[in-house]
C-alpha cells in the first residue's frame, strides 16, 4: 500500500480551480486590514467564477454542436427506416438493425440534450453567483472607502512654487496602505524617481515623508482630504536644501477614474 503524505495531497488539491482559490484566500497577507481583506477575498472568488464561466461557455458551445450532430444522425436513421418501410418490397431481415440504429441515435440525442440542459442550468447559477459577488465587491469598495479612505492608488500632481506663482509640474502615482492612522506606501513619478512613503492620517489631514530610492528622505507632503474623500490638496517641502531644487510647492491627488479592484488593495 502506497502512503500519500499530507504535502502530496495538498499539492494535488491545489491543481483544482476551487482549491487553488481556497489556498489563495488562506494565504492572503495577514497585514491587510480586515475590511480590505474581505473585499480581496470576494474579488478572488469573482475572478475564479469568471474563469469557470469561460470554461462553461466553451463546454456549452461544444454541447450545442454535439446536439446538432446527434439530431442530424437521428433524422438520417429515421429516414432510412421510413424508406425501408415504404419500399415496394419490405425486407424484414433489415428492419431490426434499422430500428436499433434509430433507438441508439435517439438515446445519444437524449444524452446530448441532457448535457446541454445541465450546462445551461450551471451557467445560469454561475451568472447569479457572479452578480452577487459583483454586488459584494462594490459594497466592499464602499466599506474600504469609509474605513480606509486613503487605501489604494492615487494620481498625483506636484507643482513647484507657490499657488500664485507655480513652476514645473510633475505627475505620478502614490500606492498607499492604511492601518488606522498609520500610512505606508510607494510612489513613482514621470521623471523616473521612485521610493517609499510613510506618515499619518488624522482628522482628514495627511502627512507623508518621502524616502527616495536614490536621494533618501527628501520630501514632506501635507494635505487635507476633500469632503467627498476622492481628492487631496496640500503643500510639499524639501528636506534637502543644498541641491538647488525648488523650495517647495503644492500638490494634489485624485482617485484614477479607471481604478481597478487591485488598485485599491495594495
Amino acid at each position: 500500500m502506497v502512503r500519500t503524505t499530507s504535502g502530496e495531497k495538498a499539492a494535488r488539491c491545489c491543481g483544482r480551480p476551487f482549491f487553488r482559490a481556497f489556498a489563495l484566500l488562506i494565504l492572503l497577507p495577514l497585514a491587510v486590514p480586515a475590511v480590505a481583506q474581505v473585499r480581496a477575498m470576494d474579488a478572488s472568488l469573482l475572478r475564479l467564477e469568471n474563469e469557470l464561466l469561460a470554461e462553461d461557455l466553451t463546454e456549452f458551445a461544444q454541447a450545442q454542436r454535439d446536439v446538432a450532430a446527434a439530431r442530424s444522425a437521428t433524422d438520417s436513421r429515421e429516414r432510412r427506416l421510413v424508406a425501408a418501410l415504404g419500399a415496394d418490397s419490405i425486407q424484414l431481415d433489415t428492419l431490426p438493425a434499422l430500428r436499433e440504429a434509430v433507438d441508439t441515435a435517439r438515446n445519444e440525442l437524449g444524452v446530448a440534450t441532457d448535457t446541454l440542459d445541465r450546462l445551461w442550468w450551471r451557467i445560469d447559477e454561475r451568472l447569479r453567483r457572479i452578480e452577487r459577488l459583483q454586488d459584494q465587491v462594490e459594497r466592499g469598495a464602499e466599506r474600504v472607502r469609509e474605513n480606509l479612505p486613503l487605501q489604494g492608488r492615487w494620481r498625483v500632481t506636484m507643482r513647484s512654487g507657490s499657488p500664485s506663482d507655480q513652476g514645473a509640474t510633475l505627475n505620478g502615482t502614490f500606492l498607499l496602505r492604511q492601518r488606522g492612522t498609520e500610512i505606508t506606501g510607494t510612489y513613482t513619478f514621470g521623471n523616473g524617481t521612485s521610493g517609499s512613503l510613510e506618515g499619518t492620517f488624522v482628522d482628514r489631514k495627511l502627512r507623508l515623508e518621502r524616502v527616495d530610492s536614490v536621494r533618501g528622505f527628501d520630501r514632506i507632503f501635507q494635505a487635507e482630504m476633500s469632503n467627498s474623500g476622492d481628492s487631496l490638496e496640500g503643500t510639499w517641502q524639501p528636506t534637502i536644501l543644498s541641491d538647488g531644487g525648488p523650495g517647495g510647492g503644492t500638490w494634489t491627488a485624485a482617485r484614477p477614474i479607471e481604478e481597478t479592484l487591485e488598485d485599491s488593495t495594495p
